[in-house]
């Protein structure tokens, strides 16, 4: 008997054996009367990180949204607020994020508004592209729209490019540079669900006639898996109810090959989901689903896709429970961003902002300033975030001042990615030391980023009282 246990590195984390071991336990019992061979695959160790943005659109679920690779910023359009099929207000608003922040654009003209509308960016033609949707946010069971618009980035508008289409909503839209066309798959119109497949060449609608297909479906999610030059699709559900809730839950894996579907049979896969999310992350080469399970109340779960196995990522923080979020993938930043969703169980709609990446904390002490104020020094030490996470409960503990030390902790708050904050001591100048003599000043203190609390801080600086 021979024992073997799959030890990732450091960032690392194990997802799976293949060959002579099967599963996702890192240890594995062989018993050996011939040669055999396992293969243990890891990963890059990533998180889900909430971030504190300064504007967030309002609570929605449903919208649509993309990422502008020329642009490096994410649109999202309209959806609902509320619980579908109880008169939920149906949204028409634009918002960018710039990996930031959210802005409200000002739009002049622009589509209805709409919940399930389907987008996508458009490599082949420099754009983004959305299609179809619903407008009614209390009778679902409506045919879905059939107009296609696109995201005139130099102008922040959107121009309408057709006014006739595949009619639907919860489709799954993807691009695939294969065809160089923008392919749709599925929805529904109504109660009834959908297996067709389009394609959009930058001005019509095509419809595509593979030999094979997914049954019908709705909310499949879909996504253009680079590392294998194929689109990938999970579930989706075959059934829409009038509220607008979808019902029987699909658990199949499908890939396109810019022909046709084909049926993928892997060891290991996600449970049966009504409305999962996929991107592509360049980064890892990975597919990143994200989802909450069958709206039984249990609890949400991140999956990946090598191109050939699903495994079920383990992450140390997670956003609440939730389906009918938006999900993309940022390039410029190598991270997958989710906006919103709701708790259908709790009728809980969000306007979060999370993202999901592999976590660099860094808080930066930068040269103090120093000045005087009558029998006081005081002290400002700015404190700069280059990590790619939120700071959070940045504490001051204790600073010393030549001979003078304070001890009450002073807070900063929270110092966003990419951000300064500062916080600012008043020590007597009758103990630190007289003016025009030198010293050192120091600092203790600590904040957290990414899960862990009390990450220390420390820094020393030669300083010249004023």
């Amino acid at each position: 008997m021979v024992k073997l246990t799959a030890v990732p590195n450091a960032n690392f984390e194990f997802d799976y054996w293949t060959g002579a071991c099967s599963g996702s336990s890192p240890v594995c019992s062989l018993t050996m009367n011939s040669p055999l061979s396992a293969t243990a695959h890891f990963s890059v160790l990533e998180n889900w990180v909430t971030l504190y943005p300064g504007k967030s659109p309002p609570l929605r679920e449903d919208a649509a949204m993309a990422y502008d690779t020329l642009h490096r910023y994410s649109v999202m359009f309209g959806g609902i607020e509320g619980t579908p099929g109880q008169n939920a207000a149906v949204l028409g608003d634009t918002w960018i994020w710039d990996g930031v922040t959210w802005t409200r654009q000002t739009v002049t003209k622009g589509p209805s508004a709409r919940w399930g509308a389907m987008m996508a960016w458009d490599a082949a033609n420099g754009q983004i592209v959305m299609f179809g949707g619903r407008q009614n946010g209390k009778n679902a069971a409506e045919a879905g729209l059939a107009d296609t618009w696109v995201w005139d980035a130099a102008n922040n508008e959107w121009v309408q490019k057709s006014a006739t289409g595949p009619a639907r909503f919860e489709g799954s839209l993807a691009y695939d540079p294969n065809s160089r066309m923008v392919i749709l798959f599925g929805g529904a119109t109504g109660t009834t669900t959908l297996g067709d497949t389009w394609g959009w060449n930058g001005a019509a609608w095509t419809r595509l006639n593979p030999a094979r297909s997914p049954n019908p479906r709705a909310s499949a999610g879909m996504a253009f898996h680079a590392a294998t030059n194929r689109m990938v699709l999970f579930g989706g559900s075959a059934t829409v109810q009038p509220s607008g809730l979808e019902q029987l839950p699909f658990g199949d894996t499908w890939e396109w090959d810019g022909v046709t579907w084909t049926a993928r049979t892997p060891a290991l896969r996600p449970p049966t989901l009504f409305t999962p999310t996929l991107v592509y992350n360049s980064s890892t080469q990975e597919t990143t689903l994200f989802e909450a399970l069958n709206f039984t109340g249990a609890t949400q779960q991140t999956w990946v896709w090598d191109g050939s196995q699903w495994f079920q990522k383990t992450p140390a923080n997670s956003p609440a429970s939730r389906d009918r979020h938006s999900l993309v993938y940022d390039s410029a930043r190598n991270e997958v961003v989710l906006f919103g969703g709701i708790d259908i169980l709790n009728a809980t709609p969000f306007n979060d902002t999370w993202v999901y990446l592999a976590p660099v904390v860094s808080l930066v002490p930068q040269t103090p300033a120093l000045t005087r104020n009558g029998a006081n020094y005081q002290v400002t030490i700015p404190l700069a975030n280059t990590g790619n996470v939120p700071a959070t409960n940045v504490t001051l503990n204790t600073v010393s001042l030549g001979n003078a030390t304070a001890n009450n902790p002073v807070s900063a708050g929270t110092i966003n990615r990419g951000d300064t904050g500062s916080i600012s001591v008043s020590l007597p100048v009758a103990v630190a030391g007289p003016p025009g003599t030198h010293g050192a000043v120091s600092f203790q203190g600590t904040f957290n980023a990414d899960g862990v609390t009390g990450i220390p801080w420390t820094a020393s600086f030669p300083v010249t009282f004023p």
